[in-house]
Parts: structure tokens; C-alpha cells; sequence
């Protein structure tokens, strides 16, 4: 019987190490499929966090959904570490000292959050703030995205926030200078010129370098910032940027088709 068994294919040499092989390739890809679903599910709590943060306008952060080291960058500042990132949103926010000082009317919205790559996400969003350090206490509105890179957990070891009114060109974002940054600022809280239009207080959804779109009566309408009746100029401006006017025509400037903000 021994004999028998020794001389069955089953216990040959070649079968036992093919069958070896085959069992550690099930392993290596279960064990690839689980690390797989654990990045999901991190990931997917990473994009819940990050909408929490937004709704709440960082408060508070979360800080275990970054990595220690987190770099951030925007078109003003760059900074390392979690502690000084959660410092600016702080400020931002005016929850902090400093922030209760310059700033009142802070507010943040998170459009949409969306997947680029497996290891990146990216949100848009308003975010408005008034430096009430000035005797007209100018509102000063953003528009843009922020661009996360995740580590190996899940966790955002990286934002990079670009403004539609510096970074945005043709349709595509691209770094500039902090000059820039610093310019469209302070161009925000210029004295009120008396002969302007008056601002429209309608939710802000794209504040780009020449136009403005913002959401009227439901629908997405695109005006000039300078408050000029160009249409010509705005159109060209809005198909540069991807941007469709719709058939339907509006006081208040042209209505765009169904765009996701």
C-alpha cells in the first residue's frame, strides 16, 4: 500500500511543490485583497472626517485623519505638521485668539469630494471670512480645491489648495507665486468703491480672475466681477473654463448648463 501511495502523481515531488506554489499565491492575494479592503474602509473614513470637518468649519479637527507631518500649501502659505495646520484652521475659523481678533462671519462649504486615484482625493469648496480689523470690515470670499495625497493608512500626508481667482486657467489649476496669493487678498479688502454694483449676497460657487458664478433661484448664473454687461467677453471667459451657458437667459447674467461644483 505504500508503495502504492509513493507511486500515485499526487504525491510527486513536481505536484507537491506546483501545489505549494499555488497555495502561496491564494495566500499573497488574500492577503493583498485585505489590505486592500482595510485602505477602503480607511479611506471611506477619511472622506466621512474630512466632510465633518467642513460642515463644522474644523471644529473640531481631526487630527488622526492626517499623518504628523502633513504638508499644506496654498497660493498664501506653506506649512509642515499637524499642529501648525491645525493652528490655520483654527484661525480661519476664529475659534482661536488670534482668529477671534481678525476675523468674524467665517464660513466653509464643501461642494463635492471626489476620487482622482486610489490614493488621492480632491473636495471643492467656498470658504468666506471678514477682517473686521478695518473700519469697513470688507468680506473677503474663496473659491477652489483642495488636492489630498494619502499614505499607505489612509491618512493626508499632503493638501494642496489652489483659488480659482490665482490658480485657475483654462480650465486647469496651476501653482503661482505667493505675490499672487497675497494680491487677490488684499484686493478684497480695498476700501468699497461708491460707485460699484451692489454684491450679491447669493451663495458663491466659482470666484474666477474676470467672472463669478454664483447660485441663483436654483439654477448656476455667470456674471463679470467688475459688473460689466460684455456678454461677449463672459462667454468667451466661460468656455476657456469648461464652463456651457444654457439656452435660458437671466437679468442677472447668463445661466449655465448642469455643471458639478
Amino acid at each position: 500500500m505504500l508503495v502504492t501511495l509513493l507511486n500515485n502523481p499526487a504525491f510527486s515531488p513536481a505536484h507537491i511543490a506546483t501545489s505549494s506554489r499555488r497555495c502561496a499565491v491564494r495566500a499573497s492575494e488574500s492577503a493583498v485583497a485585505t489590505r486592500e479592503d482595510t485602505f477602503a474602509a480607511k479611506k471611506a473614513a477619511l472622506i466621512a472626517g474630512l466632510e465633518r470637518e467642513y460642515a463644522t468649519f474644523f471644529q473640531p479637527m481631526e487630527t488622526e485623519l492626517y499623518s504628523p507631518d502633513v504638508e499644506f500649501v496654498d497660493p498664501l502659505i506653506n506649512l509642515n505638521g499637524v499642529d501648525a495646520y491645525a493652528n490655520n484652521v483654527g484661525m480661519l475659523a476664529g475659534s482661536t485668539l488670534a482668529g477671534k481678533i481678525l476675523f468674524r462671519d467665517c464660513d466653509l462649504i464643501m461642494h463635492r469630494v471626489t476620487e482622482p486615484t486610489p490614493t488621492t482625493l480632491e473636495t471643492r469648496w467656498t470658504l468666506q471670512f471678514r477682517f473686521q480689523l478695518l473700519p469697513w470690515a470688507p468680506l473677503a470670499e474663496f473659491t477652489g480645491v483642495s488636492k489630498y495625497t494619502l499614505d499607505e493608512n489612509a491618512r493626508v500626508v499632503r493638501q494642496d489648495d489652489f483659488w480659482d481667482s490665482v490658480n485657475l486657467s483654462d480650465g486647469e489649476y496651476a501653482a503661482r507665486g505667493k505675490l499672487a496669493g497675497l494680491a487677490d487678498m488684499l484686493r478684497q479688502f480695498a476700501p468699497p468703491n461708491p460707485d460699484a454694483p451692489a454684491a450679491s449676497t447669493a451663495p458663491l460657487l466659482r470666484r474666477a480672475p474676470e467672472y463669478e458664478v454664483r447660485r441663483v433661484d436654483g439654477a448656476a448664473v455667470a456674471a463679470l466681477r467688475d459688473g460689466g454687461a460684455d456678454e461677449a467677453r463672459l462667454r468667451q471667459l466661460l468656455a476657456r473654463d469648461g464652463l456651457r451657458p444654457a439656452e435660458r437667459r437671466v437679468a442677472s447674467g447668463i445661466e449655465l448648463e448642469e455643471h458639478v461644483w
